[in-house]
């Protein structure tokens, strides 16, 4: 048996969700409400009578076949403790949605968790940095023997829990046919707390429970000190040159993705998306790095209203 679980703002989104699941093979779907993902995900997976549960969004578009291609993995690999895939920019979102959307999928911008966000190779086993939870599925002994998300981390929760999944020894799985559509961020303030937040979570994991896969991640944060610094020193040649590179390799990734958008009249839009990310990402992972040392971090929302859909 296979649950759906949506963590959502309201109940209110219930037929929307419903009418994006139900054509799929779920034998339940449990809607979460609340203010905190984690603790609403931990819930419904305790409600759950599936042995697989199937983590979406709210906005998560499913695709045909990718739930089967899933359902594949976990009956052909008993060694599979979670499949997953990427979730895609549709092609009805707006051309500054597209671009946001291409940014995340170029490995300039995210390295390895760029496959999040395209259909990247092949099925291969992997780790924390290619999985993203609005489309991620887990199997729940796996999930509740180890406790499931931290409540007091969000975002990243999912980072997390997959780093605790690798070091037991079970299996990640990337499958690219598992897709689903999911819009980008409407418009650029959205981005910029998108980035900043991301990294946050990223910052709060690190205390919480540092992997050492995850050092990538610090290099926009880097980045961030180094440009500060650099302001400070007032520069000079040497402390330049590293600016100037990566201002060209910037502008060129900057090209290729609008190449591969069709849009090259919205290179000057993407670039400051590159810029904008590494520069979020990057003061975002500082600030959550302190918040975490220092303690100071909102009380936990316990607050959790919960609706189960069961098929006859």
């Amino acid at each position: 048996m296979i649950s759906a679980v949506v963590a959502v703002r309201s109940l209110e989104e219930e037929e929307r969700v419903i009418n994006n699941l139900k054509a799929y093979p779920f034998q339940e779907i449990i809607l979460a409400e609340g203010k905190n993902p984690s603790l609403q995900r931990n819930m419904a997976v305790n409600e759950a009578q599936g042995d697989i549960i199937y983590f979406f969004d709210d906005d998560s578009a499913l695709i045909p076949g990718g739930v089967e291609s899933v359902l594949e993995v976990f009956n052909t690999d008993s060694s599979a403790a979670v499949c997953g895939g990427p979730a895609l920019t549709p092609d009805t979102d707006t051309r500054i949605q597209k671009s946001f959307g291409a940014v995340l999928a170029s490995s300039w911008a995210s390295a390895k968790s760029s496959a999040r966000y395209k259909k990247a190779g092949v099925k291969r086993y992997t780790g924390e940095h290619e999985m993203i939870l609005c489309n991620m599925a887990v199997k729940k002994d796996v999930f509740t023997g180890m406790n499931g998300f931290r409540e007091d981390l969000y975002p990243n929760e999912e980072n997390e829990f997959l780093s605790r999944v690798s070091a037991s020894g079970a299996k990640i799985v990337y499958e690219p046919k598992a897709a689903v559509h999911r819009s980008a961020r409407a418009d650029y303030s959205a981005f910029v707390r998108q980035c900043f937040n991301y990294g946050r979570g990223r910052g709060e994991q690190a205390v919480i429970s540092f992997d050492n896969s995850a050092i990538m991640n610090f290099i926009p944060a880097l980045f961030v000190l180094y440009l500060l610094f650099a302001a400070v020193t007032g520069g000079g040649i040497l402390i330049s040159i590293p600016f100037f590179l990566y201002l060209a390799l910037t502008l060129a990734f900057s090209y290729e993705t609008a190449a591969k958008l069709n849009d090259i009249a919205f290179i000057p839009f993407i670039f400051l998306s590159f810029f904008t990310l590494h520069l979020c990402y990057g003061a975002g992972t500082i600030f959550g790095l302190v918040r975490a040392i220092t303690g100071n971090k909102p009380e936990i929302d316990t607050e959790v209203k919960l609706k189960t859909i069961r098929k006859i």
